[in-house]
């Protein structure tokens, strides 16, 4: 077993509070929603487990409830299927609220969104 190695430039942090959901645009103004898992965040992306079906790819908005005015888009970076869920590789398109950082990883109990 080989040692494993950080390849991001920034470092993902493992999350305390979990629960997330999210939601992506199907078609011109059909807005889809799934709940979902955030298992590690950074400044630059995050991973989630969803039931989300991934033929619809794109981008997804990231927020906290207790914060509605502080959200992040992300673009899908990779995806595979891990029991009965989808595990997305998620890359920020911009820099990450720190209040989602800090809701997600300080255990508070604001639910994590994902849309």
């Amino acid at each position: 077993m080989g040692v494993f190695v950080e390849r991001r430039r920034v470092a993902r942090r493992l999350v305390t509070y979990g629960r997330a959901r999210i939601i992506w645009r199907q078609g011109p103004s059909v807005y889809r929603k799934s709940p979902a898992w955030l298992i590690d965040i950074s400044e630059k992306g995050a991973r989630v487990l969803s039931g989300h079906d991934p033929r619809t790819q794109g981008f997804l908005w990231i927020g906290l409830n207790s914060l509605p005015m502080e959200w992040v888009k992300a673009n899908i970076r990779g995806m595979g299927l891990q029991g009965l869920r989808w595990d997305y590789h998620l890359e920020f398109c911009e820099t990450c609220a720190p209040g989602l950082i800090e809701g997600a990883t300080a255990g508070r109990s604001s639910e994590i969104f994902l849309c």
